[in-house]
């Protein structure tokens, strides 16, 4: 009966104000000496809510296991979100996130602080990518606002992977811009100088770019490697000239 009447309160609760809750009962007792430590319990109880989806009634009994804090490896984190977002795979989002958000058994404390190093991790990859977080959002500020007010586990891991989500289309986007005008120009190189050039390095060392680097990119945007590309061009060149009857075959 008091099970009942919690779950009538907080629905009515929701319904008239719009704010889902979380209650936390402890055992019944029969002795006043207990008070004390069935009310620390049931505060254990709301405290738990961290590790399950809030807006629920917990049972002193369902919270047995105890958090623990783990050590917080700075430098393996940095090196998790470079790889993150230079492997461009998108299930490398999932797997990033199921090695930081998938261990129920860590701290509040210490997931909250391990948010923190991932949205620093994340700033300083974008600052070398030379993006500000104003690029991406309007105010920082906010982003640790709302970290910090998140009540469970599976809030912040939504949110985390809205985040990475948009962080990486965003650099999705800006790589496929880049790539674009990086083959326009070397085109561009290409169709003006196909007759002289002897190694594609004459075509990529003014963009500042490897030639390994190059191909990848131009082959990306284009199926074929820049040699290829050389080739077709002068083919399709000679083709005119062949059609030129003042020209010497």
């Amino acid at each position: 009966s008091v099970l009942e009447y919690f779950v009538d309160l907080k629905e009515e609760i929701l319904e008239s104000t719009g704010f889902s809750i979380t209650i936390g009962i402890s055992e019944i007792v029969t002795d006043f000496s207990d008070m004390t430590k069935q009310f620390n319990n049931a505060l254990s109880c709301i405290q738990s809510k961290f590790y399950s989806h809030g807006n629920r009634i917990i049972l002193s009994d369902s919270t047995s296991f105890v958090p623990m804090d783990m050590d917080i490896d700075y430098i393996q984190i940095e090196q998790d979100v470079q790889l993150l977002f230079e492997n461009e795979s998108k299930e490398g989002v999932s797997d990033f996130l199921n090695k930081y958000y998938g261990n129920m058994k860590r701290s509040e404390e210490n997931i909250r602080n391990t948010c923190f190093i991932i949205i620093f991790s994340l700033e300083k990859y974008l600052n070398k990518r030379n993006i500000q977080f104003k690029d991406i959002w309007t105010e920082k500020a906010s982003i640790w606002k709302k970290l910090s007010a998140f009540e469970t586990i599976y809030d912040i891991k939504t949110w985390m992977t809205n985040i990475i989500t948009i962080c990486y289309n965003y650099l999705s986007l800006i790589g496929n811009t880049r790539r674009s005008i990086l083959v326009s120009q070397m085109k561009e190189e290409i169709n003006l100088y196909y007759a002289k050039i002897q190694n594609i390095t004459e075509v990529t060392d003014p963009l500042y770019i490897s030639a390994g680097h190059a191909n990848v990119l131009f082959k990306q945007e284009t199926s074929m490697t820049i040699g290829d590309y050389l080739f077709q061009t002068r083919m399709e060149k000679a083709k005119e000239l062949l059609n030129d009857p003042t020209c010497r075959i």
